[in-house]
């Protein structure tokens, strides 16, 4: 499984063998922290969506498709400490 993919709450969860309560009844963190991920998940994908109703919206989205490379140089960006 790549790196990246398992930050994914559920993918670290079933990689460690956890995601299930038949295998761990009681797991009050892997319960309650699969709640909060639900609703953060479906938060943000609605509000992309609100923004970028379609696949071809948001590929010709100027700061999308620069990586925003361009805002870091904007006297308006916050700067961050060693910036």
């Amino acid at each position: 499984m790549d790196a990246q993919r398992s930050t994914f709450f559920p993918v670290n969860m079933k990689e460690r063998g956890v995601d299930s309560p038949e295998v761990v009844s009681d797991y009050l963190f892997r319960d309650d922290a699969l709640l909060t991920y639900n609703a953060v998940l479906q938060y943000v994908t609605e509000y992309v969506i609100l923004y970028y109703p379609s696949d071809t919206v948001l590929s010709q989205d100027f700061e999308i498709r620069t990586g925003g490379q361009n805002s870091k140089d904007r006297k308006w960006w916050p700067r961050g400490p060693g910036c």
